[in-house]
């Protein structure tokens, strides 16, 4: 027997059998099938727990909000119905049949109509000024006053008429004496009848010398008044004193206001030359020109009523007349000049505003309207409210055409008698949305 290392003997497990072997995996499958019913069961669990919360809250939202509000008791999905205290704030109209114009619209612009332009009728340096632009002014106001030399001649022309005009009167006076006399003794054939003659046309002569000193007076007169010479101070020229101011005022021939001022002070100005000193528009009534197309002729004539929109007023009408129609159609865009006559009161139409003119084309009989504050406006469906019965409101969807001063035509969905909600509107389809959502 050899001698070497003892091993030690290790003690080995003796392998499964076979059905050992199919507990062990028995035994698996059943645990994995448990964690798996496990996981469904917690899953089920939270799905439920989910569920009963949103019913909760589901059921609860109506009754919390009717609490809240207690207004708005909802029917069917296009029906509203108000409480009594609610239906203060809404407003209906009968739907009627009615008759409503037709219109075609196109773009004006506002004119000045009447414009007066002021001039010196002296020469001289202007040395005050008393106006400005957007002035309102009435006839006769001073505008400014002028320094002119020119008053000194008007003043030796008066007093030169005035002399010629002595002696005229004086020369007329002995030519009537001299004819009277000649008269008498031509009766008793003591003078020869051409001496009488000759002493009548001498009395024609001096009176006619009376009548042109006369006029010329009264034109050297007018000239002192228009310079502003009082009849005071005219008088005490008659009388061969200097009196009279070198100041001459420049006046307002029109009212109206003024637009243009082309003087400044110390300027020199001449008279009835040159540029205007200022420029004064009257603006009571203004013109409005507008084109329209040819096939659009046909609605107009001369005095025919127009009505004038202004977007800066939107609920006023401007009434107005063709004033004029022009003769010659633009050869490239088709359009005849139109102008209209407005009556501009309060003068709220500026000249350079643009506006709309409205034709009237026809009349359209017996159709169906409402305000147009009854429609809601959704894309392109259009929407009213009918009244079913007192605080009761459906939904409805309506054709609608053309829109005139505010009233809208209906062209379906709508019948003669049925009661449409014209103000509140908006309301009932916020609160028809707020309950629907």
């Amino acid at each position: 027997m050899s001698q070497g290392v003892i091993e030690p003997e290790v003690e080995r497990e003796a392998p499964f059998d076979q059905e050992e072997r199919r507990d062990i995996a028995d035994t698996g499958r059943k645990r994995a099938r448990k964690r798996r019913a496990m996981k469904l069961i917690g899953s089920l669990a939270l799905f439920l727990l989910l569920l009963a919360i949103t019913w909760s809250v589901l059921h609860r939202r109506p009754a919390a909000r009717e609490r809240a509000t207690e207004k708005v008791e909802v029917g069917p999905a296009s029906t509203v119905k108000l409480a009594p205290a609610q239906l203060a704030n809404v407003a209906t109209e009968i739907v009627l049949r009615r008759s409503m114009s037709q219109e075609i619209t196109t773009p004006g612009k506002v004119a000045i109509r009447r414009m007066t332009p002021v001039f010196s009728q002296f020469s001289g340096r202007l040395v005050q000024l008393r106006a400005e632009i957007g002035d309102h002014v009435r006839v006769g106001r001073v505008l400014g006053v002028i320094d002119s030399p020119d008053i000194i001649g008007l003043e030796s022309d008066y007093q030169q008429a005035f002399a010629s005009l002595s002696t005229a009167r004086t020369s007329f006076d002995l030519a009537r004496r001299t004819r009277e006399r000649a008269e008498r003794l031509a009766n008793v054939d003591a003078i020869p009848k051409r001496e009488l003659q000759q002493a009548q046309a001498d009395e024609a002569r001096a009176a006619d010398d009376l009548r042109r000193a006369q006029a010329a007076l009264i034109a050297a007169r007018e000239r002192l008044r228009n310079a502003g010479v009082s009849e005071a101070e005219i008088e005490r020229l008659e009388s061969g004193a200097r009196a009279v101011s070198r100041l001459v005022p420049l006046v307002a021939p029109i009212n109206g206001v003024i637009i243009e001022r082309h003087v400044g002070l110390g300027q020199m100005v001449q008279s009835n030359g040159g540029d205007p000193l200022f420029m004064i528009a009257d603006l009571s009534s203004v013109w409005v020109n507008a084109d329209i197309y040819e096939d659009q002729l046909t609605y107009v004539r001369v005095g025919s009523p127009l009505k004038i929109k202004a977007a800066a007023y939107p609920d006023r009408i401007f009434n107005a007349r063709v004033d004029q129609i022009g003769s010659v159609v633009d050869p490239e865009k088709h359009t005849i000049p139109l102008r209209c006559v407005v009556a501009n009161p309060g003068e709220l139409l500026k000249p350079g505003m643009f506006v709309t003119v409205i034709l009237r084309t026809a009349t359209l009989e017996d159709v169906l309207t409402v305000p147009n504050t009854a429609i809601v406006t959704e894309g392109e469906r259009h929407i009213v409210f009918v009244e079913t019965s007192p605080g009761e409101f459906v939904r409805r969807e309506v054709q609608v055409g053309e829109e005139r001063e505010g009233r809208v035509i209906i062209r379906s969905g709508l019948r003669e008698g049925e009661r449409v909600v014209t103000n509140g509107s908006l309301l009932l389809d916020a609160e028809r949305r707020m309950e629907g959502s």
